[in-house]
């Protein structure tokens, strides 16, 4: 009898304990964008045009289920309610020929690692790029590098505050060239054939 005595007393020790902590998250309020993640927005015009060196024109038309700018909902949803909102930025872009693909978004910064940058080429490629620490993280099939690059000139039009991104394999490289803000504008093909903003 003495010892089922014992053995409620830790049952209700450890409920306590578990019931105490379920609360209790790194996160909490709102976390909005810093100066930092500003400087990454894109603009979200919802078409723009594009020619390749063969001359052949398409549109890209933002497919985006939601509006550009929204709050995400996080932390432990089922027994404590939301712990945190985090403020972001998505455009999802498409294609009207050749059905390439293009996601973008920036989601504040929630620690020391700053604002997050995400983005996907054709559903292929994708990277997680941290523009405080530098670091990036990328699928486990290819490889993905980015630079940072001032200005360059497309078409006529100097753009500014480049980044330069390259996926890459054993088959095939794709480069991504992002102008902030005005977004994509421009990219090479594996196969040698670049697509530039109108």
């Amino acid at each position: 009898m003495k010892n089922l005595s014992l053995i409620g007393e830790i049952i209700i020790l450890f409920m306590a304990i578990y019931l105490s902590s379920c609360c209790k998250s790194d996160f909490h309020g709102d976390y909005l964008f810093d100066d930092l993640a500003r400087q990454y927005l894109l603009d979200t015009t919802s078409t723009f045009t594009m020619i390749d060196n063969l001359g052949f024109k398409e549109s890209f038309v933002d497919q985006s289920q939601s509006s550009a700018y929204s709050f995400y909902q996080g932390g432990d949803l089922d027994r404590c309610g939301v712990q945190f909102r985090m403020q972001m930025f998505y455009i999802d872009y498409f294609s009207t020929i050749n059905r390439y693909s293009f996601s973008y978004s920036v989601d504040a910064p929630l620690d020391n690692e700053g604002p997050k940058v995400m983005i996907n080429w054709n559903d292929d490629y994708y990277l997680d790029f941290y523009p405080q620490t530098g670091e990036i993280i990328s699928g486990e099939n290819y490889q993905a590098h980015i630079e940072q690059v001032d200005s360059m000139q497309v078409r006529g039009k100097i753009y500014h505050n480049i980044l330069k991104i390259i996926f890459w394999n054993d088959k095939q490289t794709w480069t991504l060239y992002i102008a902030r803000p005005e977004g994509l504008i421009k990219f090479i093909r594996p196969d040698g054939i670049y697509t530039e903003r109108l």
